[in-house]
């Protein structure tokens, strides 16, 4: 025999209500939050994701030179990194040229950062490179203290597409196989075609 389902359920409180869509204006929806207030930081819009950074105008104007030129100037050296949770490895290559380190693993410690800054001096000076640009795959919250530290030691810090950086990976070496050091070296490769993110 089926019971109907309002026998069914268990009586209890109906859930609170924390937002309702109210007509407003010549919006079409807007949202009113009810209750306590939020324990979120207010956002403020043209903030940098990374605090001791420059401002956001001069990072997009410096973003848009880069995008324009990544593809043809050989003086800077890039590096790639595969960002871990414990570890990180790193493919340090002379823009369109050589590889300079093919791989580097650190730990993502403050302490592995100032080793992987020392190699990124060292190979400066052996390659000549006048700047120093980075890419990497943002992943969870790993890659921000690196890419911090990096970007207040002076280096251009971009980030990559997972979605565009999985597609190239298949095109590095004809193969399906999957490594740190090669998501690394495909890193460079993406810096290198200059298929980067803000």
């Amino acid at each position: 025999m089926k019971q109907r389902a309002e026998e069914r359920l268990p009586e209890c409180e109906p859930l609170p209500v924390k937002m309702a869509a109210t007509k407003r204006g010549s919006s079409s929806v807007s949202v009113v939050v009810r209750g306590g207030p939020s324990t979120h930081p207010p956002h403020r819009g043209g903030r940098t994701p990374w605090p001791h950074c420059r401002p956001n105008g001069e990072r997009v104007k410096r973003f848009r030179e880069l995008k324009a030129t990544l593809r043809t100037d050989r003086s800077r050296l890039l590096v790639g990194i595969d960002v871990a949770s414990a570890d990180h490895v790193i493919h340090l290559r002379h823009a369109h040229t050589r590889v300079v380190v093919p791989r580097l693993t650190i730990p993502n410690t403050p302490r592995g950062f100032a080793q992987l800054w020392a190699r990124i001096q060292q190979a400066q000076r052996r390659t000549g490179g006048r700047e120093v640009v980075v890419g990497l795959e943002p992943t969870g919250t790993y890659h921000q203290a690196v890419a911090s530290f990096l970007a207040a030691q002076g280096a251009d810090v971009l980030l990559l597409s997972s979605s565009v950086a999985y597609w190239n990976r298949r095109t590095q070496d004809g193969t399906w196989d999957k490594s740190d050091a090669k998501d690394a070296a495909n890193c460079v490769d993406l810096l290198e075609q200059g298929k980067v993110l803000f």
